[in-house]
């Protein structure tokens, strides 16, 4: 189904690479380089068996308590995405390239569920990239949940280059703690009609969060961004800028 990797390789080759064909992780496309100890990169299902303790301590954790309708639908037909661990003190050099690929036959649809807990003074780049084969008719709905612990540092670069013909909802749900920071690029470019909702609870003091986004559309395409950022504690920083 997938003969190349390269046109969706960034121009240059990933460290660590976790591919999924219409919500499937596919273990043959995927590479995790040597790790740290303490670091975990796998695909979700194969982390709830393996750590299911942390996993089941934050998955559906960080989604807020008025849980959007598409997160819930996506909560019901959880079955995988990307799972990643660090824990204290582990910074990742290389990114982590999350690669969902929709086949783009009509009718498909994925519901791709990502937990990232990265624990205390640790550092990771995280980029989430939804891309398509050809211009077919599908649904692509995501969450993404992010636990940034103490003074954890985390960038985030979402990127959905899909087809113009299909429809993509993502969610993206973030804890931070205190010194934490969390810095997002969210890109959009393909869709017919795209929502992307980004929830950043500053929940210890000090934190930092930084929203960055462009859209870019052309005929009948339409674009939605609805972003929150709530502080929970004092002397927290965010910044928010969107073009």
């Amino acid at each position: 189904l997938v003969t190349s990797l390269k046109p969706y390789a960034l121009g240059s080759p990933v460290g660590h690479r976790l591919v999924f064909v219409d919500g499937v992780f596919v273990p043959e496309l995927s590479v995790v380089c040597d790790l740290p100890p303490g670091a975990v990169i796998r695909n979700l299902a194969s982390a709830l068996e393996r750590e299911s303790t942390v996993v089941e301590a934050h998955l559906g954790h960080n989604l807020p308590a008025e849980m959007h309708g598409f997160a819930a639908l996506n909560t019901a037909f959880l079955s995988d995405g990307a799972y990643v661990h660090l824990e204290r003190g582990v910074a990742l050099r290389e990114p982590v390239h999350l690669l969902f690929i929709a086949s783009g036959t009509s009718a498909t649809v994925a519901h791709p569920r990502n937990l990232v807990v990265a624990e205390e003074d640790s550092r990771a780049t995280l980029i989430e990239s939804y891309v398509a084969l050809n211009e077919g008719e599908y649904f692509t709905n995501a969450v993404t949940e992010i636990v940034a612990g103490n003074n954890a540092a985390i960038e985030h670069y979402k990127l959905e280059r899909e087809s113009e013909q299909a429809y993509h909802v993502g969610g993206i749900h973030v804890r931070q703690e205190r010194d934490s920071r969390y810095i997002s690029h969210n890109v959009a470019v393909g869709g017919r009609l795209v929502r992307n909702d980004i929830h950043a609870a500053l929940d210890g003091e000090g934190a930092e969060c930084t929203l960055n986004g462009l859209y870019l559309t052309r005929g009948r395409q339409h674009v939605d961004n609805h972003t929150r950022i709530e502080h929970y504690k004092p002397h927290g920083t965010s910044r928010e800028w969107y073009k």
